[in-house]
């Protein structure tokens, strides 16, 4: 019980993935139990990151996490994630407390070990949300096909990916003006060259300057990435859930979906 909210989680097995392994499928169901409002949302399936164990407790917490965040109006950032019916939104939103205390309360041990790994933020969070909008033009015509998103999600995902695979400079260390350049090319084909850390660079079109962000990647096939990103950053962003519920039907109907996880 959520304050006038009844959540329920079930584990639907373990999925296999073409390169990275596998990954926890749950479903789940919220129900109002307020006389004034009444209603009962099923979604569809939601994923945990490949090749982590998680838990009941952790799919709740995701959950409670993700209708928080709705009532609050500050929705996931890519548009990949159906909409909630607008009672659940309603119901959510007068229990804004009681969800985050859901949050607060269904963390496991086993979730808290992993905190480190799984919890990524700065740098590392950008890359992989611009590893996700990479794999959303992968799939686009799968995903348009099923109708499971928008020509303007697309949209989004190609924008964000071609922001972060400028041309770029990045210059030795030891001498940046008399030596060759540690490397010279596109920003999203710098992991091939390098290894994982974060490279400072300039940007060959415009002469800003730049990062260039090498790290581990759940979409690509030798399991690294990199991409650019602006040398003058804001704070890093919040903390984010695990993994998210992915395309949940306003009618309570599953649908299939990309398998992107958050």
């Amino acid at each position: 019980m959520t304050g006038d909210l009844h959540l329920w989680v079930r584990y639907d097995g373990e999925e296999r993935l073409s390169v990275s392994g596998a990954r926890t499928r749950f479903r789940w169901t919220a129900e109002s139990i307020d006389g004034d409002t009444s209603g009962s949302s099923a979604s569809g399936p939601m994923y945990g990151p490949p090749n982590t164990d998680v838990t009941s407790a952790d799919a709740l917490q995701a959950i409670a996490w993700s209708l928080a965040k709705v009532a609050e109006g500050q929705g996931p950032s890519l548009g990949m994630i159906g909409d909630y019916p607008d009672w659940l939104i309603d119901i959510a939103h007068r229990n804004v407390e009681e969800l985050r205390t859901t949050v607060a309360v269904t963390g496991s041990v086993a979730t808290a070990d992993r905190e480190s790994a799984n919890d990524v933020s700065g740098l590392e969070a950008d890359l992989l949300a611009v590893e996700v909008a990479r794999e959303v033009m992968r799939r686009a015509p799968d995903i348009l096909a099923a109708d499971i998103g928008h020509a303007a999600d697309i949209a989004v995902a190609h924008d964000v990916a071609e922001l972060a695979d400028p041309e770029v400079v990045i210059p030795h260390p030891r001498d940046p003006l008399g030596t060759p350049p540690r490397y010279e090319g596109r920003a999203a084909e710098a992991h091939l060259r390098l290894e994982p850390g974060v490279y400072p660079a300039r940007n060959t079109q415009d002469a800003s300057e730049l990062v260039v962000v090498v790290g581990t990647s759940p979409f690509s096939d030798n399991g690294l990435a990199s991409a650019a990103f602006p040398a003058a950053r804001q704070d890093p962003p919040p903390r984010r859930a695990r993994f998210m519920p992915m395309e949940q039907s306003p009618n309570g109907v599953d649908r299939p979906d990309p398998g992107i996880v958050l």
